[in-house]
Parts: structure tokens; C-alpha cells; sequence
């Protein structure tokens, strides 16, 4: 990815423009492991904030990758309204393609940036997302927050958790895990 190349990717302007996936039993992750993934592109935005990947069945319950002031990349998740874990990344680049991975492998949840581990959590309970529904470009937890730039490459991977440790982010297009 360069910082020219928007090919293949999906611009959000930051105004109401999102895209959602109905409903359904299949993000429920329980206690698999799952990896949620995508490639972003940061632009300058008057408030910092907006939802990028979010897997949302209420304001209580939710697993959310999203841009937070700053901008920072941050990655929450809730159960019955108690934050089970906040992992918050210190102030990005904007206008340049970051690899934003989030993944559970066994007891710990980790969020990487450009292949590099920037916090874990190992104390949290996964919210019940029967029924949740995925949404890219937005947040919907409080105040709808849109998200401004491209997104590119969203997958998540539910029952497999692709990265492990540090890794060189994937440069070609994400595809299907075989399981």
C-alpha cells in the first residue's frame, strides 16, 4: 500500500456513510479465538473519531475497532455495559495505509498496528453478540461517529487466530481462511 493507491478500497467521508452486514448468530464468538482485520487510511478529521470495524448488538454489547481523538486506534469491547477491554494506541499517521489487526488467541486479546503488538488484555469476558450486526465507517456505541478516510481489506475471522505474535502485515489482497 502507498500513500497514493486507493485502489480496491472504500472511501468514507465522515458524514453518515457506512456499510453493514445484517444480523446474525455468526459473529457470536464465544470463547473462540477470532481475528478482526482491515487496512486504513487516516485522513484529518475535525473531531478524531469514528467507528472503522465494529460488531454491535447494543450500546452494551460490542466488539469495535475504531479511531479515537488523537488519532488514536483503539480497540474496546463491552458485555452487559461493563467495558471488558480498552486497548488504546498512542497518536497514528494520517494520510498513510496502517494494518489494524485485532485478535484472541486463548485468554489474551491483543490489537497490532502495522504487525507490531501494541497492548493486550488478559482479564475480559467477550460480550454475547447473538444477533449483532457488523457495520464498517461507523460507531454506534453513544453518539453515531463516522469514520473519515479508506478502509480497505476488512476480515474477520471467526475461530482462528491468524497472527500470534509480531508479523509483516499482508500486501497483497486478504482472502478466505481454510479451516
Amino acid at each position: 500500500y502507498s500513500n497514493s493507491d486507493h485502489g480496491g478500497s472504500i472511501y468514507f467521508d465522515g458524514t453518515g456513510d457506512y456499510l453493514s452486514v445484517a444480523s446474525s448468530s455468526v459473529f457470536d464468538f464465544g470463547s473462540s479465538d477470532f481475528t478482526i482485520e482491515c487496512w486504513v487510511y487516516l485522513e484529518t478529521d475535525s473531531d478524531g473519531a469514528g467507528g472503522i470495524i465494529e460488531i454491535y448488538s447494543d450500546d452494551n454489547n460490542y466488539i469495535r475497532l475504531f479511531r479515537a481523538g488523537g488519532p488514536d486506534l483503539q480497540l474496546r469491547g463491552a458485555s452487559g455495559g461493563t467495558t471488558q477491554f480498552d486497548i488504546q494506541s498512542s497518536a497514528q499517521s494520517t494520510d498513510t495505509w496502517i494494518h489494524v489487526a485485532a485478535v484472541r488467541n486463548g485468554s489474551t486479546i491483543a490489537l497490532y498496528l502495522d504487525g507490531t503488538e501494541v497492548g493486550t488484555d488478559s482479564s475480559f469476558t467477550i460480550p454475547s453478540l447473538s444477533g449483532a450486526q457488523v457495520l464498517v465507517g461507523v460507531d454506534l456505541v453513544g453518539t453515531d461517529r463516522y469514520f473519515t478516510g479508506y478502509i480497505s481489506n476488512a476480515r474477520i475471522v471467526k475461530g482462528t487466530a491468524v497472527y500470534t505474535s509480531d508479523f509483516t502485515p499482508p500486501t497483497t489482497p486478504l482472502t478466505a481462511i481454510s479451516y
